[in-house]
């Protein structure tokens, strides 16, 4: 009888939709209602359906960031006319800082949102709920490059010099494709060095699939000079793919990647190797990266191995970008992996037909990620918010939390610890004292969000060119030109001063 009873009950939930809150919800919705307010929740624990101006991932909001220009704006509006703030976050810290700053730094926070922290009176709450992973940090041996991988290296760091002492035509266009060029070229170095002699090759492929696209659309602007560089650098790279294939050619697939690959790449194969074999949960997993281009390679090579072994052909992968992604070219594919693509991989992600992703940080924040059972940062997290921005995207039962550093960077420890001790001092700061503790005044925000002001802007004093004791009138003049409109005070006065310096 009372399992029928719940079963009628669930059909009635399911019929009226009905939202339920937590109870932890509810607690803080009421603080929201009395009072502008900061809600600081781990990852998956937050409060939606709140009807109120909301600030998503608002520790972002530091120096000139857009939410503390607007915060800025309310400053002649009375308060009783001011809306309503919620910000959102799960760090509260958008830089690194020792456990004796937190206080000061939450407390700036707060002023930029007029607002008071407010998270839950018992962590127990949303023990459920929350991110709680096994953390591990793991790590390797960096890459020494063979003399086969060197003479590669050394051949793109000659294209890299070739394409910098070239004398490019001036125009705008043809400028800004060549810092792209010249900046994916040494993309390119950073990833050989990094990945091996099979990652250089797939680096490589991609590099040359990005020139091309450069020369279709540098033909459409029909610069012979451009197109024809292009085309050598492409011949170039042609070389130093044949160089590494013809290293690989007597391997199979399988054995490239485990032959040719580096430390960093064997460690990741080892780390879901071993998730595989000790882990009762499916795979649904993050591989976090630093670069985009990183991003593109790695899935190559991921991609490569599930469909060459067995052991690793459960795995189904994808990789994304941020929206402003390029790889020294914003013709290329990757542009496209706006909001709109990121929101296909995400739901695929969702459906299980994605069970890894190679993502950049734009899938650390700000979009909605399924309960993860690993996530893994190929290199390390630089700041407090990267680390818990990552780790919070491992919320699945269970799950674990890898951290990849370079045995070289064995201090890394301490920041590691410093990480732990910071969201300690937060946890002992905030938590069951939201209701002791005081909203900013009106005085602190004053001073802290609209007294912030530019610096004052720098004036010369124009005694010093009446001291100059020497015939540089003309130079002094010309010096100035790029700073003084013709005809203004400013260059009245110059053209005064250099004269009574002559």
């Amino acid at each position: 009888m009372v399992e029928a009873d719940s079963e009628q009950t669930m059909t009635m939930e399911i019929e009226t939709n009905e939202f339920i809150p937590r109870d932890y919800q509810s607690e803080i919705l009421e603080i929201a209602v009395q009072e502008n307010t900061i809600v600081y929740l781990p990852t998956g624990s937050g409060i939606d359906r709140v009807n109120l101006m909301i600030f998503d991932e608002c520790h972002q909001a530091v120096e000139n960031q857009p939410m503390r220009q607007i915060m800025k704006l309310f400053e002649n509006v009375p308060v009783n006319r001011q809306p309503r703030v919620v910000g959102l976050t799960a760090t509260l810290l958008n830089r690194n800082c020792s456990p004796l700053t937190v206080q000061k730094v939450v407390r700036s926070l707060e002023m930029t949102f007029q607002s008071k922290v407010a998270t839950v009176q018992d962590m127990a709450q949303i023990i459920g709920y929350s991110t709680n992973p096994e953390e591990r940090i793991t790590y390797f041996q960096s890459m020494v490059p063979d003399k086969v991988l060197q003479e590669a290296i050394n051949m793109v760091t000659d294209i890299v010099d070739f394409a910098s002492s070239v004398k490019w035509p001036s125009q705008k266009h043809s400028q800004t494709k060549i810092k792209q060029l010249i900046k994916l070229l040494r993309t390119l170095v950073v990833h050989m060095e990094m990945l091996g002699i099979f990652g250089a090759w797939k680096s490589t492929f991609a590099c040359i699939v990005s020139t091309e696209r450069m020369k279709r659309h540098v033909k459409l602007h029909k610069n012979s000079l451009t197109n024809d560089v292009l085309t050598a650098i492409t011949t170039k790279l042609c070389s130093v793919m044949a160089l590494l294939e013809q290293t690989m050619a007597s391997y199979s697939n399988k054995e490239r990647i485990f032959k040719f690959s580096s430390p960093q790449v064997l460690m990741l194969i080892e780390i879901l190797r071993a998730f595989r074999a000790t882990n009762t949960n499916n795979l649904c997993g993050i591989v976090f990266v630093r670069q985009r281009f990183t991003a593109k390679v790695l899935f190559s090579v991921v991609k490569a191995l599930a469909a060459c072994s067995d052991e690793f052909s459960y795995i189904r992968t994808d990789f994304m970008v941020g929206s402003n992604a390029n790889l020294g070219d914003k013709t290329t594919r990757e542009l496209p992996y706006t909001a709109k693509v990121n929101k296909r991989i995400i739901s695929k992600f969702y459906d299980g037909e994605i069970n890894l992703l190679i993502a950049s940080n734009v899938a650390e924040e700000g979009i909605d990620i399924p309960r993860c059972t690993l996530v893994v940062k190929f290199d390390r997290p630089m700041d407090y918010r990267s680390y818990i921005q990552s780790k919070g995207r491992a919320r699945a039962g269970d799950s674990l939390y890898v951290i990849m550093v370079p045995v070289e960077e064995s201090k890394y420890e301490e920041n590691y610890r410093t990480y732990k001790a910071v969201q300690e001092e937060l946890l002992q700061y905030l938590v069951g004292q939201t209701n002791k503790r005081q909203a900013p005044t009106m005085r602190e925000i004053e001073e802290d969000l609209y007294n912030d002001r530019d610096v004052e802007p720098y004036y010369v004093t124009w005694k010093w060119f009446s001291t100059c004791n020497c015939n540089c009138g003309d130079t002094i003049a010309e010096s100035l030109l790029p700073i003084t409109a013709p005809g203004s005070v400013l260059d009245a006065h110059a053209k005064v001063a250099c004269q009574k310096g002559s």
